[in-house]
C-alpha cells in the first residue's frame, strides 16, 4: 500500500484501519499508542458509531496484535462508559491485560446531563393527558372548528377539539380569542392554558415565577411588544420543583487508558534482550529526572494537583505524572485547517510520557486511529518511529500540520531528562 505521507521517521496511511492493519508486517512495531472510538456518537460524528462495540475492538485489535512485536504494550484510552467493552475486545484478541491508566482532569467539560425538572416542563407541552383533558372540555361547550377559525384566524380547531390524534392546548393569547365563545372557564382549563409553554416570544407566554422583558422589533426593552424569556428560572409545574437539582450525568473529569501486552515469547529477560519488548520504561517516565518517583498508574491535570495539594498535608500531588489539561486541548496543540479541527485531541505531553513509557530507544509507535496526529508528534518528538494509519480524509491535513511544526528537544533516555 503507498502510504499518503512519509519520511525518515514517520508513514502515515490514508484508510480503514482493519485494510492499512493487514498489509503492516508481523511483529513490525514496538509499541501501539491509540485512542480509538468511543461507541458514543460524539459529536454525531458517524466514526464514533459501532453497533457491535465489543467485536468491533476484537477484530482491529487482533491485527494489532498481529504486527505488535511479542512483549509490546497497547495504550488505548476508552471512555468510562463503553470502556468494558474496549477492555473485553482487547483481551479477547489475545491480549493480556496490565493495567489501567487513570488520566484525571478537572478542565472545563461540561456534563452531557438532562436537567430533569426542565424535561418535565417541556413534556408537560405534549403530555398527551393534559391535552385531551382540555379538549374534552371544548368539545362540551359545543364550540365548532369554523368558530375557532373566525375568532382566531387559525386552522387549529380540530386539534383544540380533537379526541384522538394530535390534541393541543392554546396559547394564552388564542385562547383571550376564544373566551367570548366559551362559557365560564373551570379553574382547572385556565391552569392549563397558563402551564402551556408556548413560543419564547409569544405575546402572553406569560411566567410569573421568570424573569422576563418586552422588547419590540429591535431588540429594545420597551414596554410594549413582545416577551422574551431573560432566565428561565425555577420551574413552572409542580411536578417539576419537586425534581429541581436532579439531572442524568456526572461532570466528566476521568477517561481511562487500558494498558496492554502481547504475551511473551519466553522470559521478560529473554523478550527484552530478543525483541526490546515487554517491560516499561519506568526511569524514562520518573518526574524530575531519574531520581523522581516511580511513575503510577494515575495521571493528574495541574488544577487536581493544585486541590491535592490544598487538601492534603505535604504536597500529594508531586507522586503523581501531572500534565497541562484544557477542555479542548491548547491552541498551539491543536491544528486546524481550512476550518476543520479535531474534536477529541489530547494534550501532547500526556501522550508523550505514554510513547516514552512503552517504547525502546528507537522503536516504532502505530496508532491505528491517528486522528489529528497527537501519538505521532508525541514518537517524532521523542525520537521514536512514527506509523499512523487514519480513515478520514478530513483530519490529514491536520496531521500534516502537526508534522510540519519544529521539533523540540527530545527526551534523552540515558541522562533522564528533556
Amino acid at each position: 500500500m503507498t502510504p499518503y505521507y512519509q519520511d525518515d521517521l514517520t508513514t502515515v496511511h490514508h484508510g480503514d484501519c482493519l485494510e492499512v492493519l493487514a498489509t503492516l508486517p508481523e511483529a513490525s512495531v514496538d509499541a501501539i499508542v491509540t485512542d480509538p472510538p468511543y461507541a458514543l456518537g460524539f459529536m454525531g460524528n458517524t466514526w464514533d458509531k459501532q453497533p457491535d462495540f465489543q467485536d468491533w475492538c476484537r477484530t482491529w485489535a487482533v491485527e494489532c496484535l498481529r504486527v505488535l512485536k511479542p512483549g509490546g504494550h497497547m495504550l488505548a484510552f476508552g471512555s468510562p462508559r463503553t470502556w468494558h467493552r474496549l477492555a473485553c475486545g482487547v483481551e479477547d484478541a489475545g491480549f493480556e491485560l496490565r493495567d489501567q491508566i487513570a488520566w484525571i482532569y478537572a478542565g472545563s467539560a461540561v456534563p452531557k446531563s438532562l436537567d430533569v425538572a426542565k424535561a418535565i416542563d417541556k413534556e408537560s407541552n405534549n403530555n398527551r393527558e393534559r391535552q385531551l383533558e382540555f379538549t374534552k372540555w371544548m368539545r362540551s361547550t359545543g364550540i365548532t372548528a369554523r368558530e375557532i377559525y373566525e375568532a382566531t384566524g387559525t386552522h387549529m380547531g380540530n386539534h383544540y377539539l380533537s379526541s384522538k390524534q394530535q390534541p393541543a392546548i392554546p396559547t394564552e393569547a388564542t385562547f383571550e380569542k376564544l373566551r367570548p365563545l366559551l362559557p365560564k372557564v373551570p379553574e382547572r382549563i385556565e391552569k392549563l392554558v397558563i402551564e402551556r409553554t408556548g413560543d419564547e416570544f409569544s405575546a402572553f407566554a406569560r411566567r410569573t415565577d421568570r424573569q422576563v422583558v418586552k422588547r419590540n422589533i429591535d431588540n429594545q426593552a420597551t414596554d410594549f411588544g413582545r416577551v422574551r424569556t431573560v432566565n428561565a428560572g425555577t420551574p413552572v409545574l409542580d411536578e417539576a420543583k419537586r425534581w429541581q437539582g436532579w439531572g442524568t450525568a456526572l461532570k466528566p473529569a476521568f477517561e481511562p487508558c487500558l494498558v496492554a501486552r502481547k504475551p511473551l515469547v519466553g522470559t521478560v529477560a529473554d523478550s527484552v534482550l530478543t525483541y526490546g519488548t515487554g517491560a516499561i520504561n519506568v526511569n524514562a517516565t520518573r518526574f524530575n529526572g531519574t531520581d523522581g518517583r516511580w511513575p503510577t498508574n494515575l495521571a493528574i491535570d495541574e488544577q487536581v494537583a493544585a486541590d491535592l495539594d490544598a487538601t492534603t498535608p505535604g504536597g500529594r500531588s508531586r507522586v503523581f505524572p501531572t500534565f497541562r489539561f484544557e477542555a479542548k486541548a491548547p491552541t498551539q496543540e491543536r491544528p486546524k485547517v481550512d476550518g476543520v479541527a479535531h474534536p477529541t485531541v489530547k494534550p501532547l505531553a500526556l501522550m508523550r510520557w505514554l510513547v516514552r513509557l512503552v517504547t525502546q530507544p528507537g522503536g516504532t509507535v502505530l496508532d491505528p486511529f491517528a486522528g489529528s496526529g497527537t501519538t505521532l508528534e508525541a514518537a517524532v518528538l521523542e525520537g521514536f518511529n512514527a506509523i499512523g494509519i487514519e480513515r478520514e480524509e478530513i483530519y490529514l491535513p491536520l496531521i500534516m500540520q502537526r508534522l510540519g511544526k519544529p521539533c523540540d528537544v527530545p527526551f534523552n533516555f540515558e541522562e533522564g531528562t528533556a
